[in-house]
């Protein structure tokens, strides 16, 4: 959905970037320009794919670090971040979200940067868990 909304530039760099680099790893972020999307930039991260028996917390937590990280060193003052993993790679969405807004909201105790993080859901429903989540961490 990123690379039609921000087409032909970000498939296109993202397809550069994978060349030069080889695919993005677990842990890893990939920048390309957000092309047509209002926006600068698109930070390109892997969640896993769902599977027991595997860290699925611990390898999400790292895909939203690197993320985070990789918006830091641009110095961009905010960042949305959708539901990594929550749709084709069959993490639980529920679940997803909780690691999610638990990773930014331990993120957002010790760096300063981004200063703004939006939990985007891209339906009501996802929104609402994202909600849920963050209010959770505050109960």
């Amino acid at each position: 959905a990123i690379a039609r909304a921000g087409a032909p530039d970000v498939d296109a760099e993202s397809r550069a970037w994978v060349r030069e680099h080889g695919p993005v790893r677990p842990g890893e972020a990939a920048v390309t320009s957000a092309g047509a999307m209002p926006a600068r930039w698109v930070v390109h991260v892997v969640g896993p794919r769902y599977r027991a028996g595997q860290d699925n917390a611990g390898l999400l937590a790292e895909a939203v670090t690197a993320a985070l990280s990789a918006v830091a060193g641009l110095g961009a003052a905010s960042v949305a971040l959708p539901a990594i993993s929550a749709g084709i790679f069959g993490y639980p969405p529920d679940d997803a979200t909780s690691v999610i807004a638990a990773t930014v909201a331990g993120w957002a105790q010790t760096h300063e940067d981004p200063a703004e993080v939006m939990l985007v859901g891209y339906d009501a429903a996802m929104a609402g868990r994202f909600a849920a989540a963050l209010g959770d961490l505050v109960a």
